[in-house]
């Protein structure tokens, strides 16, 4: 949560995600990863949800929707929940973009041509799935 909660910051206020804070955080991610696996989680569900993740995200990414700091913060994101939830992240966290996008468009706050950031969402959509599925 602390990644999400200063990536979602950086990325509310700098419209961009540096690369060394996901390299930090991912080489964490791995060695938690690592711990997991040695006391018995299966080494399939991390590939399948990580390549899953990164397949949809790079799709999002290459059709223009979302940057690439975007797609590190889900994979990222994805290795510490290291569950097939964190492919429901990604559509939640879309949905909430979406409703405040929106909300935003209807009071004429932004334009239509605007880009917002989206890692913000991804920190509450995360959020909100671990607090739901604990």
């Amino acid at each position: 949560m602390v990644y999400l909660t200063v990536t979602g910051y950086i990325d509310h206020y700098s419209r961009s995600v540096y690369t060394f804070i996901s390299i930090v955080f991912f080489t964490i991610g791995v060695c938690f990863m690592g711990v997991d696996l040695y006391y018995g989680a299966s080494l399939t569900t991390y590939l399948i949800v990580i390549s899953s993740s990164l397949a949809i995200c790079l799709n999002i990414a290459v059709l223009g929707f979302i940057g690439w700091g975007d797609v590190e913060v889900f994979i990222i994101t994805a290795l510490y929940i290291g569950s097939f939830i964190s492919l429901i992240n990604i559509f939640i966290a879309f949905s909430l973009a979406g409703i405040v996008a929106s909300y935003r468009l209807i009071t004429r706050k932004v334009k239509t041509g605007d880009r917002g950031a989206l890692c913000p969402y991804i920190a509450v959509s995360t959020s909100i799935l671990l607090f739901i599925s604990q």
